[in-house]
C-alpha cells in the first residue's frame, strides 16, 4: 500500500484532514461525516452516526482509484477482461453502502485495528 493511501485511510476513519497530491480528506462536522476525494471525485463518504461506509469510482475505472479503495475494509476490487468486481459481484462503479461497522472493534478488520481508531465511539480498538 502506497504512503498516501495508508495516511488517507487513518484520516479518514479518525475525522481528520488531509490534503496531499492528489489526495484530499475531510470531515464535515455539520453532516458528520469523513469524505475521500481523488482527483476532487469523493471515492469514500463514512457517516460516522450512521456506521455506512459508502464508495464510488465515480466513473474512473484506473488502478489508481482501484488502489485507494481496496485499502478500505471489506473492500475487494479486481478486474477482468476490463470489468471490475467488488467483493465478487460485478461492480459498474456506482455508489454503494459496502458495510455498517458495529461499535469497539465488532467487524472491523486488522488493518483497521492496526491503524485508527473505532468508527463507532473514536475509542482506540
Amino acid at each position: 500500500m502506497r504512503k498516501i493511501t495508508e495516511e488517507s485511510i487513518i484520516a479518514f476513519y479518525n475525522k481528520g484532514t488531509l490534503k496531499k497530491q492528489n489526495m484530499d480528506v475531510f470531515f464535515d462536522r455539520y453532516d458528520y461525516k469523513s469524505r475521500m476525494l481523488l482527483h476532487d471525485n469523493c471515492i469514500a463518504t463514512f457517516d460516522h452516526q450512521e456506521n455506512i461506509l459508502t464508495i464510488s469510482n465515480c466513473g474512473w475505472f484506473t488502478p489508481t482509484t482501484k488502489e485507494r479503495l481496496n485499502a478500505l475494509p471489506d473492500v475487494d476490487i479486481i478486474q477482468r477482461n476490463f470489468k471490475w468486481f467488488l467483493n465478487g459481484e460485478e461492480w459498474n462503479g456506482d455508489k454503494i453502502d459496502i458495510k455498517f461497522f458495529s461499535c469497539c472493534g465488532d467487524e472491523i478488520t486488522e488493518e483497521v485495528k492496526e491503524k485508527a481508531r473505532c468508527p463507532s465511539c473514536s475509542e482506540n480498538i
